[in-house]
Parts: C-alpha cells; sequence; structure tokens
C-alpha cells in the first residue's frame, strides 16, 4: 500500500508541468520545458520479484523487476531440452522487433493482458505442497504453479502466435560442459 500512496504522489507531481519540468531539470541539466511539455508518464507497482506480478493495485498495473528487465534488455526468452545425442538445443525467442522495445510494447507491458505475461500461461499447473511442522501437529499448505512443457514445439508455437521472433537455436553438448557457449548456431 506504501508503494501505491508514493506513486499516486509521483504521479500528482509529474502531472503537473511545472513540478514536472523542474524534477526532470534535476536528472537531466539542459533539458528544456519544449522537450517535456508532451509526455506521456506511464506508472506502475514495480515488485522485486514475481509474487504479485499480473495483478492490479488501485488501478496500477503490478509488474516485476525481472520481466521489465527483459523487456528492456535484450528481450530473448529460451527453453531448452537434450537431444538423444546429449546435446542442449535451446530455442530462443524475441519478445520484441528488431531495434529494440518500443512504446506499443510499453503499453502492451502495463496493459490489463500482456502478452508477456501469458507466455508461460497455458503450461503452469497447479499443485500444492505441504510442510509438516512438530511431527504433523501443524500443516501447512502452499498453493503454486509449476512449468510443465512435455513437446517443446508446442511451447514454439504458442510464442509465435504470440507474435514473437524466432531467433537461431543455439547448441550446448553437455558431456563436455566446459565449452564456451554457445558451441553451435543454426538457423531453425
Amino acid at each position: 500500500m506504501r508503494a501505491s500512496v508514493q506513486l499516486s504522489t509521483a504521479i500528482e507531481i509529474l502531472s503537473d508541468r511545472e513540478k514536472r519540468q523542474s524534477y526532470l531539470a534535476g536528472w537531466f541539466p539542459g533539458l528544456r520545458s519544449r522537450e517535456s511539455g508532451d509526455l506521456d508518464i506511464k506508472a506502475c507497482v514495480l515488485c522485486s520479484d514475481r509474487t504479485f506480478s499480473g495483478l492490479e493495485y488501485r488501478g496500477l498495473p503490478v509488474r516485476d523487476f525481472s520481466s521489465i528487465s527483459l523487456l528492456f534488455g535484450d528481450g530473448v526468452i529460451s527453453l531448452g531440452s537434450v537431444d538423444e545425442e546429449n546435446r542442449l538445443i535451446k530455442k530462443r525467442f524475441r519478445i520484441y522487433a528488431d531495434g529494440g522495445p518500443t512504446a506499443l510494447d510499453l503499453d502492451n507491458y502495463l496493459s490489463s493482458n500482456p502478452k508477456y505475461l501469458s507466455i508461460y500461461a497455458p503450461f503452469m499447473r497447479p499443485i500444492t505442497r505441504l510442510e509438516y511442522l512438530d511431527n504433523g501437529a501443524t500443516i501447512v499448505g502452499f498453493e503454486t504453479f509449476v512449468l510443465t512443457v512435455e513437446d517443446i514445439s508446442e511451447w514454439c508455437g504458442h510464442l509465435e502466435s504470440l507474435g514473437f521472433q524466432r531467433l537461431p537455436d543455439e547448441e550446448l553438448d553437455i558431456r563436455n560442459h566446459g565449452d564456451t557457449w554457445p558451441t553451435k548456431t543454426e538457423n531453425s
């Protein structure tokens, strides 16, 4: 709750043109009013872990640091499997087009149904983990999810349906894992 109050205060300040200019001039000396006048402020609650990512609190989307780092980093996600020759094959996808993320990518990321949060959804299965304390006198149950991908081609098809760009596969011979990653790159 404290974060949403702080964020609401920041939005109020940044929505006022003069206050926004004063604030931004501290970060970017020499910034002129005309350069900051038409800014579109996007707000979200950013958590350190994924526990609450995808939720909304008081109209603000909740996201996690790892996913926003991916969006503004290389944008590459991958899933690997070991083939019959003991090679690890990584199927790789970029979550945005060449040239880096765009304002549309950020809008989608902060939307109520972002593509990013649906990457693993079809492959998540609910599980209950039980912890027995005091010789079973107390039982603590944890509801969580496990990722189960039985057919990697289904995962690839799902990512392609989301519009993610397929990248070349990467291979690593896991019998000799001291080699520099990747040992071989192929187009698929």
